[in-house]
């Protein structure tokens, strides 16, 4: 029997997509044994597809129990692949080519235990608005980054308009602003979950929120700036691309500096005289409040 043992690296947003390469995994070795590794083994929590699910500082002792002839490493990193750096293929298509799998089915999916959606109601649940959720900035608190993030300004404003008619959480790390009028919701991923899942509108970026919120079925704006939805996105959602030319030659420059991740890019260095050109505000305004 066939032991694979899958290591996934990088942020949690990776680790949610990663549950598709997972899935078509378990399908082409039904009858192995899939060990996982990953720095956000809670992403994976109740997933019926793994046998072994640990954190970075288990994989010592997974090496030393299974490493052997019929034991299979699974460790090539998809984000240093020429054909997803070049924007030919997204993330999963590099990640299942690598791997020798059939992409059919393109959205994540996390497994939840009975009620654990509903156990947070009431705690979000504030008067009778319905739930207005924006996650302005990513990284995991960071920093801010023009080449990713709302811009600050624009992000208020849009909370602003949204308050007359929403209840508005924020999805922020702990070092990242509050915008005023928001109630900030901590990342911890299976709150959020319950979050978005309780939600009417929801104002994404290119994090870990609109691919869980892709894994609950649930369309959402996502702004874009200089990353693609054609290598990270889903078309479940309302895709909203800049029109400023930023996106060619294509280079997701924060996964890939000489000095390895960064995601901070402060608006000093964006090479426009104005931001918030780059974000279409109208765009957004209108999708929230129609």
């Amino acid at each position: 029997m066939k032991t694979q043992i899958f290591w996934i690296t990088g942020g949690i947003g990776k680790v949610i997509a990663s549950t598709v390469i997972v899935s078509l995994l378990k399908q082409k070795n039904p009858a192995g044994k899939l060990i996982v590794i990953t720095p956000h083994p809670q992403v994976l929590k109740n997933n019926p597809n793994i046998d072994e699910l640990y954190d970075m500082e288990g994989s010592d002792m997974v090496y030393q129990k299974y490493l052997g002839e019929n034991t299979e490493i699974l460790s090539q990193e998809p984000y240093n692949d020429s054909l997803f750096i070049s924007g030919k293929e997204s993330l999963l298509e590099t990640w299942a080519r690598i791997y020798g799998l059939e992409l059919k089915n393109s959205t994540p999916q996390l497994f939840y235990e009975a009620g654990e959606l509903e156990k947070y109601n009431k705690i979000f649940q504030k008067g009778n608005k319905p739930i207005f959720v924006i996650h302005p900035f990513g990284g995991g608190g960071e920093g801010y980054n023009w080449a990713r993030d709302i811009h600050p300004h624009m992000a208020q404003q849009i909370v602003n308009a949204a308050l007359e008619n929403y209840v508005v959480y924020q999805i922020k790390g702990k070092n990242q602003p509050l915008l005023t009028g928001a109630i900030p919701a901590e990342q911890n991923i299976r709150k959020i979950a319950s979050l978005l899942k309780l939600s009417s509108k929801r104002l994404l970026i290119d994090s870990f929120s609109q691919h869980l919120a892709s894994s609950l079925s649930l369309k959402s704006i996502v702004c874009w700036y200089t990353t693609s939805p054609k290598s990270f996105g889903y078309p479940c959602h309302n895709n909203l691309v800049i029109d400023k030319d930023v996106n060619k030659p294509y280079k997701p420059f924060y996964y890939s500096t000489p000095l390895g991740l960064n995601f901070t890019e402060p608006i000093e260095l964006c090479p426009y005289e104005n931001p918030e050109e780059l974000h279409p505000f109208d765009n957004i305004l209108k999708e929230i409040i129609r």
